[in-house]
């Protein structure tokens, strides 16, 4: 039996276009997050190894 044919193509592209809007919005905050998150480490890292080299001169 052949499948039946989709007439209404626009209904499958907005729920497509509709899921992929909502998982760009719940994945990029967690991406800033752990941009974010990388850079104040390795931020503060880089601090740590200066404050080391400044006491051991």
């Amino acid at each position: 039996m052949n499948p039946p044919i989709n007439f209404l193509p626009w209904r499958q592209q907005r729920r497509t276009a509709f899921l992929r809007f909502w998982l760009l919005m719940f994945v990029a905050p967690l991406l800033l997050a752990v941009g974010i998150t990388l850079i104040l480490r390795l931020t503060s890292n880089a601090e740590a190894r200066v404050d080391t080299v400044l006491l051991q001169a």
